[in-house]
């Protein structure tokens, strides 16, 4: 089985800029990194659309952050730090772990994801002693499968991207095994927004009681 996870907004805010704030010259880094990460992915996207290449062709997902770029000091304003989990803290479409997280992912599949070291200073501006990382998956699959009928094409990119269909589907969602086998973590070239994990590393964050995260969609190996 396969599971798609969220932050469950326990410790944060549901809409997380207003978690934690950056000083001036954090902030500069952080408009960078955002204008670079835009270009990047879609000089990726647009080449995949107009090359018409099959769905496993699409690399907007697995490129690497340049770290230099990223963020690395935030203020927390809202919330607290007693997750391992947040989803997109501090910036876009980064996931943010502790290092209990981090050494979860990498028990399954090591080396694989980009990890980057941040530091979050509290109201007060006191360094939390707690280590934080942006976590880059970068892993990109063409894994689900629509043999049991859970999911839809989406618009007119319907060659590209699929959508969970409405109503009484969650029972039909499905990944191939074959594809998905050895795999910690990865995002789906059809459903790049989603987060997947594996049922093992699932087991690890239970046993391990790690926080911040909660399971969306679970996904039939077929």
């Amino acid at each position: 089985m396969a599971i798609t996870i969220s932050g469950d907004h326990a410790h944060i805010p549901s809409d997380t800029s207003q978690a934690v704030s950056f000083g001036e010259a954090e902030a500069a880094k952080l408009a960078q990194f955002k204008e670079w990460k835009s270009q990047m992915q879609g000089n990726l996207e647009m080449d995949w659309i107009i090359s018409k290449a099959p769905a496993s062709e699409n690399r907007q997902l697995s490129f690497t952050y340049d770290a230099e770029l990223v963020p690395k000091k935030m203020q927390l304003t809202n919330g607290n730090t007693d997750w391992d989990y947040a989803s997109y803290i501090g910036i876009p479409n980064a996931n943010a772990v502790s290092e209990e997280f981090k050494d979860a992912i990498e028990s399954v599949e090591p080396g694989v994801h980009q990890f980057v070291p941040f530091e979050i200073y509290d109201r007060e501006g006191k360094l939390i002693k707690k280590p934080f990382y942006f976590w880059r998956i970068c892993t990109s699959l063409d894994a689900i499968s629509p043999e049991l009928g859970g999911v839809k094409p989406l618009g007119d990119l319907k060659e590209h991207f699929w959508q969970i269909k409405s109503g009484d589907n969650r029972e039909k969602l499905a990944v191939k095994k074959d594809v998905i086998e050895g795999h910690a973590a990865w995002c789906d070239v059809r459903m790049p927004a989603h987060v997947f994990v594996s049922d093992a590393i699932v087991t690890v964050l239970e046993k391990q009681g790690l926080t911040g995260w909660t399971g969306m969609n679970y996904w039939k190996e077929i």
